[in-house]
Formats: structure tokens, sequence, C-alpha cells
């Protein structure tokens, strides 16, 4: 529905009542995801980014454990749970709560359009309400109502506060039992929100009419815009709030059309200069400034026509503020300080000679130009030589012959002018001690003029400087860039930033100096651009609001320049269709020197008019492969300031790992006990009630916790599992080891790794795995591994040793160890069904004893209150969506409905962690224990998707978070990434995966499933199962025809009670409905 449509339907007879939502209707943050304010909390309080992650957990522990009668919760809620999961003290948890609630109303602001319709609701005498649902305090979210000018409506509905939620639809039966008591029929509200469920599906249901507007972020993430910044970078930094701030404004407008298919930026210029100028100029002034204060830098000079943008956000930021640093504008241009060449006829020369006039340029303006020559000496010169004044001044060589003959004139010229300029110079600079002087770039042109002409110091500030030039320590600059490289946008990039960093008048001339004041001499042919201005005065405004917005936090936040930067050079060298326009009205035109009047943004839509092919725009990894070899010493993101540093502390790095993998011995500093029993993981830092479990399980045994975290401090795990903890030196985790070290293989490690196939493949899977380590760093780490768990079970003996995970490279060496020395292993994960875990003596899903006894499995007794119970639980658990991670929030699914086809079946196939699920790399102990047929996740998804195009069937693939996506992906395969499994999963007609424990989740929601691989459901006559690749299709049809049959349902609900009462085990984290073993059972089974 269109922002019309919904403001005509406001302003009609049959409504009555107008009801708004809150987030993300009325108000909106400036993030892409609610959570990114907790990291502002966690800043505020004085904790790490750590704290985002338990906030959200303990807000799903307190979902989780709210009374069933009870629809949703309240801060306290939250905040209780921080305190009973996460050892926070209740002060700390009270100051927390206050941050939070403090930091809500300094960054809610009005969603604009949306807050039109709510003044023509109450300009048209409607009854206006607002409804949301919200664990925030009524009265808090009345003060931020208050705060941003939302007054005069009739009554606010808070969900944590009524205990009534719109999502199960009592709070809207509420709202109509309400005001049917005072004569209003529900069918004359109209509830206006953005969650397609809870603001129009439930309401609809109730007679309520609706209108939905889809937020920000989703239309945001619905368009897949700058994916590449979106998904990985920005993850470690804090550019998701200066994107947020700017997606608001771009899509403010809830109904505007946008074109993503043709274009990254709607082929609007506003657009561009909202999601990547601004962001760019901002972190760049942020980092100018911040680096001035940090060297104590007295004197800022910024250089005019440059500088002019610049001083301009300097003023925000500086605004209010007490300042040492003396910003003073320096007018200067290359055109005035060319001057200075006409001191040295061999300096004229050379400049002739590197950058020759045009051919076509005129003798009459080559004198004027390059010579410094006024209209007499001209004419005189031509009487002397007999020049032709309209005649072209022709190649290099005549144009030094040229040079020869009026060097003189340009040399009397000169000396009179740059004199000026020193005098000019002098004066601007004055008293400064500590000077710095800002230009665009590129290679500290008046860095080294100020030195060599004035005697003058200073360090040069640029945004950019080239690849290639001469490093020099007084050079500081925030964008390095190779021009070969840029081969294919030079054309455009420096006139890009120079036009709207530039002030708006013309070029300098000339400095003249009268009376001891100095004049400027200004290109009176200027005319300035109003889509420049436009632009320029859009930045300003847009980081004034953002600066006055997060003024209390400013000067934590990290925000870089390079992400958006990165997509802006990709943009430049390959736009797509639409967004070739964005520059059509914009021009540039500079005469000196050559005499062309070259007009860049002409030249660039020409050249990628040719370049562009249809609807494509080049990848990062598309650039990789085609320019690698000048593409490897590229980087955006490292400034080449402290190179040489850089490169001393990687050779000591490099050394000291060398060190350590080669003497895993030293990495034992405590005098280690023998131990009953070792329990092996990464679990200290995902928990999820892992390590309290283990804490009350173990208590009195004799225990060693050896957490392959090495980014963890020993405290930390030691004081949350309450047990003696080691931690492993390096373990192959994202965190765990060291990026591009390079390092030498000994001749007794390659003789190890000869000796050990099985550790071979373990390293050859860390190098597929992770492919920023470098060269033989797989190898030597698993050697070290190897040999550091070898000399951990010598010292502590134990009788067992507990392993989660048994597929992290880490673990499964740790096994092999374990194998060798004869100690049993017990294999830990989070059970099938969410809320337990399991405890396997054989190993893991595929290697499971469930899978691999099947017969002996499907014996095991039950009776019909197990199978009673097993019910129950199912019922619970689709109840409550429960899942074992956390599934986002958002409206992606209806993107997704939009795709299919109606009339057709619709496949879903979920993909796995590859990595994790023991299947790379592919050997025959995969095809016998995981995957019979398919490689790995994409390469079912190949087959999978031929079958479904073929016979005209939706095929819906959701690949694992931590997995690439399909290089060649086909249009037909509809992208379900970052879509709530439980809601893809109503969606399907049928589930297909290879090993994804979401097979599990389907069979819970009555959906056929076809196993791939092999899982504890191998055998158990509840799924489809296609193990041969030549059968896929013909199962999947029979799976489409037959669906989730009675008899799979009754297998199913057996399997779930074979399951909950003899192999998974309650997790005891706390909910109002408890399944599984006993603890008491898990220390009689596996600890006595």
């Amino acid at each position: 529905m269109t922002l019309e449509q919904i403001s005509e339907l406001v302003k009609s007879e049959s409504v009555k009542i107008v009801s708004f939502d809150i987030f993300d209707t009325l108000l909106v943050r400036p993030c892409i995801i609610p959570s990114d304010m907790f990291k502002i909390v966690a800043t505020r309080a004085g904790y790490d980014e750590s704290f985002v992650k338990i906030r959200q957990l303990a807000e799903q522990y307190a979902r989780e454990n709210k009374p069933f009668y009870e629809d949703d919760i309240t801060i306290d809620d939250i905040y209780k749970h921080l305190h009973l999961n996460f050892e926070f003290s209740t002060e700390e948890c009270e100051k927390l709560k206050t941050i939070e609630m403090e930091v809500e109303f300094d960054y809610l602001y009005p969603k604009n359009s949306i807050q039109k319709i709510f003044f023509e609701a109450l300009e048209n005498h409607k009854k206006v309400i607002i409804v949301s649902d919200m664990y925030l305090p009524k009265k808090f979210l009345e003060k931020v109502l208050e705060k941003n000018n939302y007054k005069g409506y009739n009554e606010l509905f808070v969900s944590g506060d009524l205990k009534l939620s719109k999502g199960s639809g009592r709070l809207f039966d509420f709202i109509i039992a309400k005001f049917e008591k005072i004569g209003f029929e529900k069918n004359s509200i109209l509830h206006i929100g953005d969650n397609q469920r809870a603001d129009v599906e439930i309401p609809n249901s109730k007679g309520i009419k609706s209108a939905r507007i889809v937020n920000s972020s989703d239309r945001f993430n619905m368009l897949h815009l700058l994916d590449s910044i979106q998904y990985s970078k920005m993850a470690f930094t804090d550019n998701r709030f200066i994107l947020g701030f700017m997606i608001n404004k771009v899509f403010d407008h809830i109904s505007r059309s946008y074109d993503k298919d043709h274009s990254m930026f709607n082929g609007e210029i506003e657009n561009f200069t909202n999601l990547l100028l601004t962001p760019i100029f901002y972190a760049f002034t942020q980092w100018l400034l911040e680096d001035c204060k940090k060297n104590n830098i007295d004197t800022l000079l910024l250089v005019y026509r440059d500088g002019y943008l610049i001083e301009k956000i300097l003023n925000i930021f500086l605004k209010d503020k007490n300042t040492q640093i003396n910003i003073k504008p320096l007018r200067l241009s290359r055109k005035a300080l060319y001057a200075f060449d006409g001191l040295s006829k061999k300096e004229c020369k050379k400049k002739l000679v590197a950058i020759p006039a045009s051919t076509t340029m005129t003798i009459g303006n080559f004198l004027k130009l390059r010579f410094l020559m006024n209209d007499s000496q001209v004419i005189e010169v031509s009487e002397k030589y007999n020049f032709v004044l309209d005649a072209y001044v022709g190649d290099v060589k005549n144009q030094l012959i040229i040079a020869d003959q009026v060097y003189e004139y340009f040399f009397n010229n000169a000396k009179e002018k740059t004199e000026i300029i020193k005098d000019y110079c002098r004066k601007v600079i004055a008293d400064g001690k500590n000077i710095a002087v800002f230009d665009v770039g590129y290679s500290g042109r008046i860095r080294k003029f100020l030195k060599d002409v004035l005697n003058i110091e200073t360090t040069a500030y640029h945004m950019f400087k080239h690849f290639g030039f001469k490093s020099d320590d007084g050079i500081k600059t925030y964008f390095d860039f190779s021009n070969t490289f840029f081969q294919h946008i030079h054309v455009i990039h420096n006139q890009i930033f120079e036009d709207i960093l530039s002030e708006p008048v013309g070029t300098l001339q000339e400095i003249i100096k009268k009376n001891d004041k100095f004049d400027f001499i200004l290109d009176d042919k200027y005319q300035a651009q109003d889509e420049i201005l436009k632009i320029q005065e859009r930045i300003l405004s847009n980081i004034e609001e953002f600066y006055d917005l997060f003024k209390k936090d400013i000067g934590v936040l990290n925000i870089h320049g390079f992400d958006f930067y990165h997509i802006l050079t990709r943009f430049l060298w390959q736009p797509k269709a639409k967004d070739m326009n964005v520059f059509k009205n914009l021009t540039f035109k500079d005469d000196f020197i050559v005499g062309n009047n070259n007009i860049g943004y002409d030249r660039w839509f020409a050249s990628k008019k040719n370049f562009q092919k249809s609807n494509e725009y080049c990848t990062v990894r598309k650039i990789i492969k085609r320019y690698y070899k000048k593409f490897k010493n590229f980087s955006f993101f490292q400034n080449f300031k402290n190179r040489l540093e850089i490169k001393k502390q990687k050779r000591i790095i490099q050394q000291n790992i060398q060190d350590l993998f080669e003497f895993p011995s030293k990495c034992f500093d405590d005098v280690l006990e023998k131990k009953d029993f070792l329990l092996v993981g990464h679990f200290a830092y995902f928990d999820k009630g892992v390590c309290r479990y283990i804490s009350n399980a173990t208590q009195g045994k004799s225990v060693l916790v050896v957490s392959t975290t090495p980014w963890l401090k020993k405290e930390f795990v030691q004081n949350k599992l309450k047990i003696p903890s080691i931690i492993v030196p390096k373990a192959t985790f994202n965190r765990g080891y060291d990026r591009n070290v390079d390092l030498n293989l000994t001749e007794s490690e390659k003789y190890i790794l000869a000796q050990n196939p099985r550790l071979k493949e373990i390293s050859l899977r860390m190098k597929l795995q992770y492919k920023d380590m470098g060269k033989n760093y797989p190898d030597k780490m698993a050697i070290f591994l190897f040999q550091y768990f070898d000399i951990l079970l010598e010292k502590t003996s134990p009788k067992k040793v507990f392993i989660w995970n048994k597929f992290n490279a880490t673990h499964e060496i740790l096994y092999l160890v374990c194998l060798r020395r004869n100690i049993q292993c017990v294999f830990m994960e989070f059970g099938v069904i969410p809320g337990t875990f399991n405890f396997d003596l054989q190993g893991q899903m595929g290697e499971s004893w469930i899978a691999n006894h099947t017969s002996d499995f499907n014996d095991l007794t039950i009776n019909s209150n197990d199978l009673e119970n097993a019910k129950k639980v199912l019922e619970y658990i689709y109840k409550e969506k429960l899942c074992r991670n956390l599934q986002p929030e958002n409206n992606l699914i209806d993107n997704i409905k939009c795709k299919i086809k109606k009339d057709r079946p619709t496949i879903v196939y979920f993909g796995q962690n590859d990595f994790e699920a023991g299947m790379i790399p592919y050997n025959q102990h995969v095809v016998k224990y995981h995957s019979p047929w398919s490689i790995d996740s994409n390469d079912a998804c190949r087959v999978l998707s031929e079958i479904c195009i073929k016979n005209d069937w939706n095929f819906i693939y959701k690949p694992h978070p931590n997995l690439e996506w399909l290089e060649e992906k086909k249009s037909e395969i509809i992208d379900a990434r970052g879509v709530d499994i439980h809601e893809l999963i109503d969606l399907a007609d049928v589930v297909v995966t290879i090993l994804s424990q979401s097979s599990y989740e389907a069979l819970m929601r009555n959906k056929p499933v076809v196993m791939l691989g092999y899982t504890h459901l191998k055998h158990k006559n509840c799924t489809y199962e296609a193990f041969a690749k030549d059968d896929v299709e013909q199962i999947l049809d029979k799976a489409i025809k037959d669906g989730f049959t009675e008899e799979m349902r009754k297998n199913f609900h057996s399997h779930i009670a074979r399951l909950l009462k003899y192999y998974l085990y309650d997790d005891y984290v706390a909910r109002k409905f408890k399944y599984g073993k006993k603890i008491e059972d898990f220390q009689n089974e596996f600890l006595n």
C-alpha cells in the first residue's frame, strides 16, 4: 500500500480509529538492526561488545521463562535473567537497565512520512491510539513519544505493560472490546505497522483494517544493496550506525519505487550522496581531526579550493567546543604555483615534457598559459620571432623550441609572482609551530613547496595518495590507491572528490599584493554547478543531523570510510545501467596546462556505456581474478604510513609463531595434575547453557576444562565454569589463529605428516576452510596441535575426554591423539530437539550410535506415556518456536512469497556448515557416514535446482550463514538468506537437506522431509531418503504427492519418544516445560 493510499484510508469516513505501531513506524533507530543499539549501551557502561550477545540471550531466556498466560515480558524480566544467567550483580543490572532506557530515549526519532499521517489523523478528528509489542515501560514510551512531538493521541497500549501482545492477537481483542463498549465497531479501526504478521495478518483476522509499511532496513535488505559491506566488514566497525541513519533517510517514503535490478542508487545522485559520500567525508574528517589532536597540531591549513567542504564539516564537529587547533584557509592553486617552474629553465622544460600542451592549443594561449605573458608581451614576442598566434603550437619538440625563445619572459614574470606567494604564505602561517596542511591529494605537493621554498616543516594530510608515490613520513593518507587498479575509473574518480570538496568559486589565477594586503584573482569564467551545491548542502546537512543525534557518544564511535569507499570504487568501475545517469547533470572543465576542455563526467559515461554489461556490475571476486597480480599488493584499508613498522612487527610475530609451533611443551606453564575427565571445546564462548550444565554435572569430580578459545582469558573461562581450566594457544576458529602468516616446515614435521594421512587430511580441510591461513600454516598448526594434545594427555592421563563438536579440525586432532593413546571419547553437542544435549560414545550425526545401530535403537521399548510425552514436547516446541539458534526478526519471508508461483509445489533446501558437519574433505569416510553422493551444500543445490527447474517447481535455498552463496546462482533459485527457518518451513511443500537439523524442525511442523545424507533420522521411517543421486527426482515427486504420511508421523513420534527416554538430556535452561533425561542420569552413565 502506498503512502498516498494510506493517507486516503486515514481520511475516509469508514475509519474512526487510527492505530499506529511505534518502532519502525512512528519512530526509528539509527541502525540496521535494533540490537545494534546494545553496543552503545555497552560502551556507556564500560563493557565490551560481548554484552550485545549477552543482552540478546538474556531477552531470549526471559521470553522462554515467561508464564504461559503472559504474552510478553518487561525490561525488568530481561535484566533479571541477565543477573541469573550471566553473573551480573543486581546493582550492575539496574545501572545497565537505566543506561539502555537512556540510549533509547536519546536515539529514537520520528519517521517523517508516518508522522505526517499521524498529524493527518488528528486533523481529520480521528481517535488515535498507539499499539506496541514492547518490553519498555508505558510511562517511558510516553516520554519518548512526547519528545518526538507525538501528542494528542487518545491512548497507548503496550504489551509488556498489559501482558497481552499483538502477536498473540489478544491485545487486539482487548482493544476491540474496549472500543465496542463506547460504540465503535472493530471494522472502523485502521492499524498501521511494519510487521506482516503482528500488524497485518493478526488484526485482519480480528476484523480490523490494516496497512503495512515496509520498514527501512527491510527494504534495504530486500534490495540487497551494498551487500559486501552490509554482511561482512561492518560487523567490526560502527558504520552500521551511519548507514542505518542514511537508510532511514533514503527509505523514509515508504512507497518510493526503487529499481534494484538496474541500479544500486536508483539512478539518483541524492542516494549516492546519502549512502556513500556522506559516510566517506564524515569518516575522513573525523580521522583528520583526531589525528591532528593526537599529534598536537596547533595550525591546520586547508588548501583552497579543496579545503572548503572539510572546513564546513570541521565547524560542525567543533561547534560549542574549545579547540587548540587554529584552522585557516590557504589559497593556492596549481596555476598560481606554476610560476615557480619559471625560476629554472630546466624545471620549465621538464614540465613541458611531463605535461605537454595539447597540440591543438594556439600559440597565443600557449604563451599566456605556460609562460604567464600579458597581451603586450605576447605581441612583442610574436613580432620578434614571427609567431602566428592563431596557429597550433604543435608537438612537444616545437613547444621546447618556443620555450628556448621566450624563457626570459617567463623567468621575469615568475620572479615577481613567486615573491608575492611567499609573502602570502608566511602571513597565513604566522605563529604556527606544529603545522599541518590538508589537500585532497596526491603526492604532498604543498608540503614539499612549503619546505623547499619557505623552509617550513609541515605534516600533510591527504584523502588519497598514489600507490607508487615515494614514502614520506610527513604525509598521512586515508585512502591509498593504485593507478593501475583505477585504470577504468581515473577518468572520474579524482574529479568527483575535487568537485565536491571545492569552494564554489573559480580557480585561483594569481595573488596580487597591494599595501600589504593580498587580493585573489579568480577565474571569472567559472559557473557554480547547482548539482554540486546541492550535494555539498546535503552532505553537510546529513553530517550535522548525524552529529547532533550521536553527540553523547560521538567520541567513541568507530566509523571508517573504507567500506563505503570500496563500494564507490566498485560502482565507478562498473556501474549498473540506471546508475550511469547519476552524474548526468555534472560537468568538469579544466583548460590549464594542456588546453583541453576535458568534460570528465561525459567521458566516464561514454566509457562505461561501452564497458557495461546489461544488469551487471563487477564483483570484487571477479576483479581479483582478473587483476590478481596487480591487485595482490593493493589494499583499501591499510594506510602505508606505518608500512615498515608493520613489516617489522610481522617478522617478529612470524618468528614467535614459528617458535610456539615447534616447541609445544612450552605452552604448559601450569603444573598439570592427573585428571579423570577432560572437557574440551569452545563452549565458554557461545555458552547457551552448556557452561552451567557442565559446572553442575561435574561437581566433586576430577575435571579439567580445555577451552579451545585462544581469544578468551583463562580467568574468564574459569569464572564462567567454576572448574580448573587451560586455554589452547591456537585453535581452528575465526579468532583462534594468525592470519596471513607464512611459516617453514622442518624435515621432522614433514615426516610426521607423511606418517599420519588423517592429520594431512585435517590440514587440507583447514586450508579449504580458512583461506587466510598463510603458506604451511595449516600443516604447522595441525602438527602443533597433535603434539600439544599428546603432551596434555600424557600429563593428565584422563579416563575419558569429552569433546564438544567433533568435526572442528582442532577437536578432530584431539580425537586422533585419544585413539592413539586408547582413551575413550564422549562426543557432546546440542540435541536434535531444542532444550537438550546429547552425549555419544561413537560419534556425532552419521557417525553416532543411533545412525549406525538403527535396528537396535528402533527396538528400544517405549510405552503410551512416552509417546504422549513426546507429542506434548513437540507441541510445546512448535508453539514456542524454539530453535537451537536465534532466528532473525524481519519480514523477508514476504519477499520470498512474492517470488514463488502459487500453483506450483515449493521445495525448500537447507544447507549446513559443511566444514563443521564432517563433510570436508570429501572422501570415502564421508561417503560412508555423512553424504553418499553430494560433496557439499552447493553441489546438492545445483542438482536440486536443475530438477526443480525441469519440473517447474519453486526452489528456495537457505545456505548456512557461515558458508558462501553459489557463485553461479541461477535466477530460478530463490535466495532465503536471513529468513526465519520456521517461516520458510511453513512455506514449503517439501523440505530437503543433507545433514541440517532443520530436518527435525520440519518434521515437528508436519512437513515431509527428504534426506540426502545420514543423521540420527537414518532409517527411522519418518523421512524420505534419497541416498542415491539418480533417485532424487523420483523421491522428491513422491514426497510432493504423498506428503508427511500418517505412518511417518507415528514413526516420528516414536523416534522422539526414544530420543527423550534414552538419548537426550535436559539442558536445564529455565523454561516452563522440562523434558529429556536428568542430569543425574548423565552423571551415572558417563562420570561414574
